[in-house]
């Protein structure tokens, strides 16, 4: 092996095969490191460098709307694994792709950053509903009791509908 510095088309070149290769539903990273290693006679930091740079290359080429499709496709290929290794009795296989799904679905807050806000905005609402209580320990006396309010009692209409009334309109 030479020590000759590859040119700026062959760097790109090896950049964009890289790039292709990483677009692969259920491709992994360090494979793909290792083919661009082999495949080009380079070093592995060389082809980790090509890698980070095909990420970069691939960042801002995707809309909310297609990488939701990709997500959904790597769903997809995931349960099949699950599915597939427990129709042939690879327990560890099954867990390990179930372990991938779970990684997977932890990854939605940042995919779908607002649904994940609505999601973190419903549960801040349902803590604050609740008083503070500092010592984490089961309350015995009713929440009415602790914090001296009249429990809640939704509003009544002062106003009365009649039956035969045009206004009214069942449902």
């Amino acid at each position: 092996m030479t020590n000759t510095r590859g040119t700026g088309d062959e760097k790109n070149t090896r950049v964009e095969i890289a790039a292709e290769l990483l677009d692969q539903s259920l491709a992994i990273r360090s494979e793909v490191v290792k083919e661009l290693a082999k495949e080009f006679e380079v070093s592995v930091q060389q082809a980790r460098e090509y890698v980070r740079e095909a990420e970069k290359l691939l960042a801002p080429t995707f809309d909310l709307k297609e990488i939701r499709y990709k997500w959904q496709e790597i769903e997809n290929d995931l349960k099949l694994c699950t599915v597939r290794s427990l129709e042939e009795g690879n327990l560890n296989a099954a867990v390990g792709a179930t372990k991938a799904r779970v990684n997977h679905y932890k990854q939605i807050n940042q995919i779908d950053p607002s649904a994940a806000w609505d999601r973190e905005l419903t549960a801040a609402f349902c803590d604050d509903s609740y008083p503070p209580n500092p010592n984490k320990k089961i309350p015995t006396e009713r929440l009415s009791e602790r914090t001296k309010k009249e429990p809640f009692k939704p509003k009544t209409s002062a106003r009365k509908y009649d039956i035969n009334s045009v206004d009214y309109i069942r449902f």
